[in-house]
């Protein structure tokens, strides 16, 4: 054993004599160079979601495109994600980028666009007024406690992940636009190198828990009931939840002859084209969206498309098909009510109304965020009624919002039509009309 230990000792020694004679006798190693496969780069993120497709499913919001990527990491040993991307330029409100650990759907960093610090040479045009020409950035994404200096953009996931998934989401000013990115190529993702940060190869998709959760959800919606008024309450925090959206839903069916109201005091939102506006506005972007059971997204509202009423907006749902819809639609403009028209024979009775607020100021006092959660989630990431019991009320926006949060009635549509109908009837008998009091 002795003479084994000595010759080990031995060999390192020749080991270093020769390591030592090459360091001084031979220039280092040029870095090694990898050429990347640009569109292989691109496509790795998957065909893109475009939420104004008809056909999308998930409830997306009209106005934007999203691209999913999910990543082994296990699997892949010293290795980070890199994306390599041009700020978008045109018709784009803004865009962000989650990361999530795909096994438990649960967020775990998000970079928005604002805060993503541009490569030398570029300038950020969402941080900075009258940034003309091409203008890029990289984002690194590496294990917690890596070694690696000198990155922009970091972003660190937990060293024991086994798979990584990430969303790049993109608003626009419209719910009009095209499948891309803002007028420009979307980001690039590769695999890099964390001891050398050089660039590996074009980043290899893995499977995902993210296809196989939404298939099952579609799947398992359960049968919605009419509810006897519009109550909107918060719900886990899970399931790729964007990094700095809340929102709140109602569920509801339409019957011909009915109307859905709902109103509340909104939050202010950027003016079109105003960096400062960015920043201090209570929200970036907020809008209505109302999806069937299928989980597609027939109609969005931004908020650069509502009618106001003062302080307040006003919505009213109502079928295609109803008897009055000609004059229902001519009184709705007159009462400054943003009305939907739902086509029941095609999306069916039962529907979703989606409440979002994007990108929320930090204290804004009538956030979404500021509700409770329910029910709370389990250590698997997943919503667990046993936990613990929740107050009454705590997750359900118009009690803690007050009228910050949407409410509002089911009543015949043709209410709207009376003389004496005002806007103020649409959250008449809030105190009273609560969830699961329905028929």
């Amino acid at each position: 054993m002795k003479q084994n230990l000595f010759k080990f000792i031995a060999l390192s020694f020749v080991i270093g004599a020769v390591s030592l004679s090459c360091s001084k006798n031979e220039e280092p190693a040029p870095p090694t160079i990898v050429t990347i496969d640009t569109t292989a780069a691109i496509a790795a993120w998957g065909n893109v979601m475009q939420g104004n497709d008809p056909e999308e499913y998930t409830w997306p919001d009209l106005s934007e495109n999203y691209w999913f990527y999910p990543m082994d990491v296990a699997g892949n040993p010293n290795v980070g994600l890199r994306i390599k991307g041009q700020y978008p330029t045109t018709n784009a409100r803004f865009f962000n980028i989650t990361m999530y650990n795909d096994q438990t759907m649960q967020r775990i960093a998000s970079a928005e666009d604002f805060n993503i610090v541009p490569n030398d040479g570029s300038e950020n045009p969402f941080n900075k007024s009258n940034v003309t020409g091409s203008n890029y950035f990289e984002i690194n994404m590496v294990p917690e406690g890596s070694a690696i200096k000198g990155l922009k953009n970091v972003m660190t996931f937990p060293s024991n992940l086994q798979k990584l998934s990430l969303l790049l989401r993109i608003y626009f000013n419209s719910i009009d636009h095209d499948g891309g990115f803002g007028g420009v190529d979307v980001p690039q993702l590769t695999f890099f190198d964390l001891t050398t940060g050089n660039d590996i190869k074009v980043a290899e998709r893995t499977d995902s828990f993210y296809y196989t959760f939404f298939g099952a959800m579609v799947k398992s919606i359960p049968v919605l009931k009419k509810q006897n008024a519009m109550v909107f309450t918060l719900a886990p925090n899970t399931a790729y939840s964007n990094g700095p959206t809340g929102y709140v839903s109602a569920a509801n069916r339409l019957t011909t002859g009915n109307g859905l109201f709902f109103r509340f005091i909104p939050p202010v939102s950027p003016t079109l084209n105003n960096l400062e506006s960015n920043r201090t506005a209570d929200v970036r972007y907020w809008s209505i969206c109302v999806g069937d059971t299928l989980t597609y997204t027939p109609h969005t509202i931004t908020d650069r498309m509502i009618v106001m009423d003062g302080e307040y907006v006003n919505f009213m749902i109502v079928a295609k098909n109803d008897p009055n819809i000609t004059n229902i639609t001519a009184k709705a403009q007159t009462l400054k009510i943003n009305l939907i028209v739902w086509d029941i024979e095609k999306h069916g009775e039962p529907m979703m109304v989606f409440y979002r607020q994007m990108y929320i100021r930090n204290g804004f006092e009538h956030s979404v965020q500021k509700i409770t959660p329910y029910p709370p989630l389990n250590d698997k990431g997943m919503p667990d009624i046993s936990l613990q019991p929740m107050p009454r009320n705590a997750n359900v926006a118009h009690k803690v919002l007050g009228q910050n949060g949407p409410y509002g009635i089911v009543a015949p549509a043709a209410m709207i039509l009376q003389p004496t109908f005002a806007t103020t009837t649409i959250r008449m008998g809030e105190e009273a009309n609560m969830p699961g009091e329905g028929q």
